[in-house]
């Protein structure tokens, strides 16, 4: 972790509240199901990545969007818990927090449903206002439940300053090519890698495309 110990890590994404619902199976379509369980907590994978990082003892800085409601002060407590600096986390005054209902089955698998709430307030022009924060990182931790502007414009500016970017291309459909240019190391889980690259069968192949 030489990057860890010798820069930050800056990370560019969501940040949720999270809504989880544990249940034996996946409700079917008009079926009305029950939970088991039901918990709540911070998310969004911005606020993960940072998270992790900071629980690795690691230099962070983090990049996003809150809104003015309950749900937006109980993520920021959270992130300060662990030590997340709130430097680059900006308050939007007319939006609430961005929110993520999860469903889990009884064998791991997960359906989840974003409401962007501020995150989708956090612009290629806020990217820019926010540059300083980049000057120093070793690795930049892009998600990208951002619009593809605001991923351009994160990926450029780490590039700018040196930074090898890292993404996780969550809900993207695509992925333009000016923006697999700027990225060094895409982390895709099997469906969206097969979503990205579905003449590619194999783990392989699809490794080759990208």
């Amino acid at each position: 972790m030489r990057d860890c110990e010798r820069e930050y890590i800056c990370v560019i994404g969501s940040l949720n509240y999270d809504i989880i619902m544990k249940q034996k199976r996946m409700p079917l379509q008009g079926e009305t199901y029950t939970a088991d369980s039901i918990t709540y907590s911070g998310g969004g994978k911005g606020a993960n990545q940072a998270v992790g990082v900071a629980k690795l003892n690691c230099k962070v800085t983090l990049i996003g969007e809150i809104g003015n409601d309950i749900d937006s002060s109980f993520i920021m407590d959270a992130l300060n818990h662990v030590g997340v600096p709130g430097e680059g986390i900006h308050r939007d005054l007319y939006s609430p927090a961005g929110k993520a209902y999860i469903y889990i089955d009884s064998n791991g698998e997960s359906t989840i449903t974003i409401l962007s709430g501020a995150n989708a307030s956090l612009s290629a022009e806020m990217i820019r206002q926010r540059q300083h924060l980049f000057k120093n990182a070793g690795l930049c931790l892009i998600s990208s439940e951002l619009s593809v502007e605001t991923l351009l414009e994160a990926a450029k500016t780490g590039r700018m300053y040196g930074a090898k970017n890292i993404l996780k291309p969550a809900i993207l459909g695509t992925i333009p090519d000016r923006l697999y240019e700027l990225i060094d190391i895409l982390i895709p889980n099997r469906k969206e890698a097969a979503s990205l690259c579905p003449a590619g069968a194999s783990i392989e192949e699809q490794a080759e495309y990208f």
